[in-house]
């Protein structure tokens, strides 16, 4: 009977063990320059963002996102005389951070735009017969990276973390000779770094009713013991 009671004691206190574990939490933090309104690219600058504080549990994974956005228009010309011409026209950026492991996260947001122009009339205006502008252009460009697991560490800390970031502008027209564009644009960027971690052990109330279950166990085992060696 008592090896008995102590087996079945043994397997409770297993499992209560077994079921404790933390829940999965996520903390996130962002920074942003130019956004909404954007500036004209080409910039640089510096954006800070709190590193994962030890002192809430164990990180497990980081992800950081870069979020490119711009802004702007294209005006385009065919300067043939005799031709129609298809012109082909994007308003782009390459916006890059630079991260603390050394790899580098790049976001180009682009709007591709497509002009059918017939030949040039006389006059290089971006308007007319021969040419178009197209305005309140928009594009969005949200890349992410993953942090490897041996890479952790250079997010963890107190603190903030700085990263550098660099927008330039990669617009561009094609659609063979004699064309003429013109490009005004601005950009922005958001970037975030998302920390996912096991927070400190805290046991969770149904693991201490489990604890508490088996202490009580314990105890009335230990009593039956003492009054059967009373009873002797």
């Amino acid at each position: 009977m008592k090896t008995r009671m102590r087996l079945s004691l043994s397997l409770f206190l297993l499992l209560a063990v077994q079921s404790t574990g933390a829940l999965a939490a996520t903390i996130s933090y962002s920074s942003s320059y130019g956004v909404p309104v954007g500036v004209q690219p080409d910039w640089n600058t510096n954006l800070s963002l709190a590193k994962f504080n030890p002192g809430l549990g164990t990180l497990t994974g980081v992800t950081v996102s870069l979020t490119g956005n711009i802004f702007g228009s294209i005006g385009v010309e065919n300067m043939n005389l005799t031709d129609t011409r298809t012109i082909n026209a994007a308003l782009t950026a390459s916006m890059t951070v630079n991260l603390p492991n050394a790899a580098t996260l790049t976001a180009n947001p682009t709007s591709n735009q497509t002009f059918i122009l017939p030949k040039f009339d006389l006059t290089d205006d971006k308007t007319g017969t021969s040419g178009e502008t197209r305005s309140n252009l928009t594009a969005t460009n949200q890349v992410y990276y993953y942090v490897l697991p041996a890479d952790l560490a250079l997010f963890t800390g107190f603190g903030n973390q700085t990263y550098h970031i660099a927008a330039t502008d990669a617009s561009f027209a094609t659609g063979g000779g004699n064309t003429s564009s013109s490009f005004s644009n601005v950009a922005g960027a958001l970037l975030q770094v998302t920390y996912d971690y096991t927070p400190g052990p805290v046991p969770e109330p149904a693991t201490m009713l489990l604890f508490g279950g088996g202490a009580g166990a314990l105890a009335l085992m230990r009593r039956r013991k003492k009054n059967a060696a009373a009873n002797l």
